[in-house]
């Protein structure tokens, strides 16, 4: 019987010192999920600029944090060939201003798929941060409001972060 309790035991502390696997198995250690809100407005050439109020919140690594998504499409169909171009960056800022900026910037994004995401600029205390995961995001219309589109946009990243 003590035994068995000292295998549980040493089962438990094993797993609670490994990274957590995701559902494709791939080890992570961060994970952030959160809704933020704010308005799609459009512009020349880019449809839509969308750009959420701050909200603070806990975030994995970084602790109390301000949160703002920012996304934007834009297309060229002329002259040939057509291109695209994808922002969608979670800016993450500490009470002292140190900053880090998560998410893809250009090629192809896929709002009803998962995507993938990397860190793309970090400040002061973050400067050496590093590390890349996938994030899902669902958008929820609003209303109109304030000369555009209102949305609720809930998001989850999943990845390794590291500084």
């Amino acid at each position: 019987m003590r035994l068995a309790q000292l295998v549980g035991l040493a089962v438990v502390v094993v797993a609670l010192g490994l990274p957590a696997a995701s559902a494709g198995g791939t080890p992570t250690n961060f994970r952030y999920e959160t809704t933020v809100h704010g308005v799609a407005l459009f512009a020349a050439g880019c449809a839509p600029h969308f750009t959420s109020t701050e909200k603070t919140d806990q975030v994995p690594h970084l602790g109390s944090a301000s949160v703002e998504l920012f996304s934007s499409y834009c297309a060229n169909f002329g002259p040939p060939p057509p291109t695209t171009y994808y922002i969608w960056e979670i800016s993450l800022t500490s009470k002292q201003g140190d900053q880090l900026v998560l998410g893809i910037e250009g090629g192809d994004l896929d709002p009803a798929t998962t995507n993938t995401w990397s860190v793309l600029r970090a400040t002061g205390r973050f400067a050496r941060y590093a590390g890349s995961g996938t994030f899902t995001q669902t958008w929820t219309s609003t209303g109109v409001e304030n000369g555009g589109e209102g949305f609720d946009v809930h998001f989850r990243l999943e990845g390794n972060l590291s500084p």
